[in-house]
């Protein structure tokens, strides 16, 4: 949610006495009063603003692009070249996002907000050819997206009203839970397996862009809006366990696309 340059203004004075009383020597004079002034009118003005914005809750389902072809070099030999066999998989995504109410704008209205994402959980696999020679191991992983988002909003009316056309754009980090590396034999158990690399949470940056149609008064005054979206989920990497491998496994850049509806509340 956005708020007017009058909170801004009154955050910032807000801040700045906050700052004055503690980096200030207690001999130093402070105005306190004016200070508890501006601390009191911005909380009281959190209520206001957060009765005016609009909770949305949003379903779908969006399909991951991952993985990325790689050589890793090994300390005292050639290397191992990771290959990406699978690099789509799909899986369910939830929404929850909070926007202000729309502003005229002339030929659109406009709307600012906060919107958070869940991307299920999606596995991406491949072969590693070992030396150069001999492709005798598989791996695969799974990755699981939490991005949050600034966003911009624009909407247009359509014909009498009933429908809306939206779009909007945002960025912000995406929280991503790298799990379950895990590598397998590909000639009957001849090949060891090495796992040589672990997941984490990592945090990349992420943007997003969607579009779609609302088709207002649904059901009483609630709408109901649908449509697409796509993801840029940024890089992540497995970590390499052991010295010997000179570089860590990475996804490559991630990206989503989803097909998802949502109602405001």
């Amino acid at each position: 949610m956005i708020v007017d340059k009058r909170t801004c203004r009154q955050a910032l004075l807000l801040l700045t006495g906050l700052s004055a009383s503690i980096a200030f020597p207690a001999t130093q004079s402070v105005n306190y009063n004016s200070f508890l002034s501006n601390a009191s009118q911005f909380l009281s003005s959190i209520p206001t603003k957060l009765k005016h914005a609009n909770p949305v809750v949003q379903l779908g389902g969006y399909w991951g692009i991952a993985g990325d072809d790689q050589f890793i070099p090994i300390n005292g030999a050639i290397g191992d070249t990771y290959d990406t066999s699978e690099k789509i998989d799909a899986n369910v995504l939830v929404g929850l996002g909070v926007y202000t109410k729309p502003k005229d704008k002339g030929i659109y209205d406009l709307s600012y907000g906060f919107n958070m994402f869940y991307l299920g959980k999606t596995t991406y696999k491949g072969t590693i050819t070992q030396e150069r020679l001999f492709t005798n191991l598989g791996y695969e992983y799974d990755i699981t997206h939490f991005p949050l988002y600034f966003l911009a909003k624009g909407s247009k009316p359509l014909k009498q009203d009933k429908y809306t056309f939206t779009g909007d754009v945002g960025i912000g980090p995406n929280i991503m839970f790298l799990s379950r590396v895990k590598e397998n034999s590909l000639d009957g158990g001849t090949t060891i397996p090495d796992n040589a690399f672990t997941g984490g949470t990592q945090v990349a940056f992420s943007a997003t862009l969607g579009l779609g149609i609302k088709i207002n008064n649904i059901y009483k005054s609630i709408p109901v809006e649908c449509g697409y979206r796509f993801f840029y989920l940024g890089q992540g990497n497995f970590k390499r366990t052991t010295n010997q491998l000179l570089d860590n496994l990475n996804t490559g850049q991630t990206f989503g696309n989803a097909i998802m509806c949502g109602i405001s509340l």
